[in-house]
């Protein structure tokens, strides 16, 4: 017998919905349900989609992203347009010297840089100078959509990037990136810690962070302020989930967590549309022990390490 060769599930919001009017019983067998029904289901569900992301424990929107430094600047708003952080960047290096008010540099590498994308090239002061990229780059010459305020010389570091970073729910793991192959791992501070800390404006290399969550993105604060900004931190987050704001929709969620969406949403859908004592017994015992099991599918799995000590 043949095997599929298909690993993928993927369900739309139709695919779940309908099979949550069936698990209710409010659909037959053959019938479909209608678009008035769908609105009364959506709500619920990123409702419970956004409950879910308090948690904190679903593995698969685990991301890396970078944080970009300025000099003498310790506190960065994740929504502001003047704080860069991305999850996928690239470095070059300048391979002229450039003079203030320059509107064109020359890169050793332009292969990842593309037009619009947001540029940062490390200047006279070792600080950030942000612009964007005006064209796509001929051969190693790129040109910006602003001319550099200082001028730069040959071998400074050059970061871009095409997208900003995706919404951060939270923070779980920080690291100063020093070269490309060499990272530290500092000290992810609590809110007191953090604030307890003395000279907020003392310059150096950071060596502790803290994330504030908000409610779309948050705010990092790094301590000490960079006396330079060729470093980035690199840290590890929780992404915010996706809703479902289309019929059509696809999960933002792993195929195995599909069962506990089906029944959990038929759970709490119970008080939206008739269903029998019984049933909707059933369906609330089922809905969590396929909750449960997802969850423990999400749980991370380390070695266990086993010390024998010897006495005398």
């Amino acid at each position: 017998m043949a095997l599929s060769g298909v690993y993928a599930l993927t369900s739309t919001f139709d695919d779940i919905a309908q099979e949550v009017m069936e698990l209710l019983q409010v659909v037959g067998d053959g019938e479909t349900i209608t678009a008035a029904m769908k609105a009364k289901i959506k709500p619920t569900l990123n409702l419970m989609i956004k409950a879910w992301e308090g948690q904190g424990i679903h593995l698969w929107t685990f991301t890396e992203g970078t944080l970009f430094l300025n000099v003498a600047k310790s506190e960065y708003d994740l929504t502001s347009n003047l704080v860069h952080a991305a999850n996928t960047w690239y470095e070059t290096t300048l391979t002229q010297d450039e003079v203030l008010g320059a509107g064109t540099i020359t890169v050793s590498n332009a292969t990842d840089i593309s037009n619009g994308d947001s540029i940062g090239i490390i200047d006279a002061n070792n600080d950030l100078f942000w612009t964007t990229v005006n064209g796509a780059p001929a051969g190693n010459v790129v040109t910006l959509s602003m001319t550099l305020p200082t001028a730069v010389t040959s071998g400074s570091i050059v970061f871009n990037y095409t997208d900003s970073i995706i919404p951060v729910r939270r923070v779980l793991d920080v690291r100063r990136r020093e070269s490309n192959d060499y990272e530290i791992p500092i000290t992810f501070a609590s809110r007191k810690d953090y604030f307890n800390l003395p000279n907020k404006n003392s310059l150096g290399l950071p060596i502790q962070a803290y994330y504030s969550r908000q409610e779309t993105q948050g705010i990092f604060y790094v301590w000490t302020a960079p006396s330079q900004a060729t470093s980035v931190i690199n840290f590890t987050y929780e992404r915010e989930t996706q809703i479902i704001d289309g019929d059509t929709n696809n999960f933002d969620i792993p195929s195995y967590w599909l069962e506990a969406v089906a029944y959990n949403l038929a759970d709490r859908l119970t008080f939206k549309f008739s269903c029998s004592p019984e049933r909707k017994q059933m369906i609330k015992a089922d809905a969590l022990q396929y909750l449960n099991d997802a969850l423990s599918f999400d749980d991370a799995v380390y070695p266990i390490t086993v010390e024998i000590q010897q006495n005398g």
